[in-house]
């Protein structure tokens, strides 16, 4: 039978780790709050706690999706598995659910489905902003 190696050397340097904080520094507003980096640990040993803290627009045709995921490369496989076309991410920055959510209300009047926009005027604004690095 195969057991976990010990995990214990791992432990204790996860919990000086963790002894020592992380500071907020209020003038980066991408920065992690210590809660969110804290890993949680379970009796199966150490799980890394993945915050969703990248907020993307992939593009599919006619259609923007707005989300927010931890690791998007990831998020667009498992969307391409279950979608016959072609997705294209389009951009990606920092940002958590609440900036998502703003966004979602803020396009509203272009929403097709959950988080799926039409990709016209005031959203393909927005998004061409972003490409060519104009603050919107």
């Amino acid at each position: 039978m195969n057991y976990p190696p010990d995990n214990s050397k791992r432990m204790r340097e996860l919990a000086e780790f963790l002894e020592q904080g992380i500071p907020d520094t209020p003038k980066d507003p991408y920065r992690l709050s210590q809660e969110e980096t804290v890993e949680v640990l379970s009796a199966n040993g150490p799980k890394t706690k993945r915050i969703p803290n990248h907020l993307y627009f992939i593009r599919c045709g006619p259609f923007m999706k707005i989300g927010i995921a931890a690791d998007v490369r990831k998020r667009v496989k498992d969307m391409e598995m279950h979608n016959p076309y072609d997705l294209e991410i389009t951009h990606v920055m920092l940002g958590k659910r609440k900036e998502e959510k703003g966004l979602h209300q803020r396009f509203s009047a272009y929403r097709h489905k959950g988080e799926w926009f039409r990709y016209q005027g005031e959203l393909r604004e927005y998004v061409e902003g972003l490409l060519n690095d104009i603050t919107p």
